[in-house]
């Protein structure tokens, strides 16, 4: 799944693209329609590689700080929660998890995907989405690492039901 932001104004229009064999998160700005903003990333794109395969890209928010969100499955055997944090100029935000990026696993039995993404008033980060067929929540610090305020490890999981429980955007 690749992420496309579209800056058109002051406005922010996200679209997602599913993609089978998809192996990145990206992001993608353009300054007019049809046009790249050659001032994020170089070259209007950026993508971020998580592991060999499987990466995929489901939800963004934007900080007040102008700071670009994105979640989704970190892929490879086992997938788990995947955050990347890029600067308003398409670079991976060193300052989140130390590269740019971080993984949350709940579940060594199956994969987890993070759907949806949300940033709190005082910064800290929320990821929704699932684990073994329940829902899943995780919050984050805006260093990228795990708020152990938060369910004394800064991630949840819940069963709602019999059901297969899902947060989908």
């Amino acid at each position: 799944m690749s992420l496309r932001i579209f800056h058109r104004r002051k406005a922010v229009l996200v679209l997602a693209l599913c993609c089978t064999f998809s192996a990145t998160l990206a992001a993608l700005a353009l300054a007019a329609p049809g046009g790249r903003d050659p001032a994020f990333s170089g070259d209007g794109k950026a993508t971020t590689n998580f592991a060999s395969r499987n990466d995929f890209a489901n939800a963004v928010a934007i900080q007040a700080d102008g700071k670009i969100v994105v979640a989704g499955r970190a892929g490879g055997a086992g997938g788990r929660f995947g955050l990347a944090r890029y600067n308003p100029n398409g670079t991976l935000d060193s300052s989140f998890g130390g590269d740019g990026k971080v993984t949350t696993n709940f579940s060594t039995i199956a994969d987890d995907f993070a759907n949806g993404v949300a940033i709190q008033a005082d910064g800290k980060i929320v990821a929704a989405g699932h684990s073994s067929g329940r829902f899943a929540l995780a919050r984050y610090n805006s260093d990228g690492k795990l708020d152990v305020t938060f369910s004394g490890d800064g991630k949840m999981t819940t069963n709602f039901s019999s059901a297969f429980d899902d947060h989908s955007g």
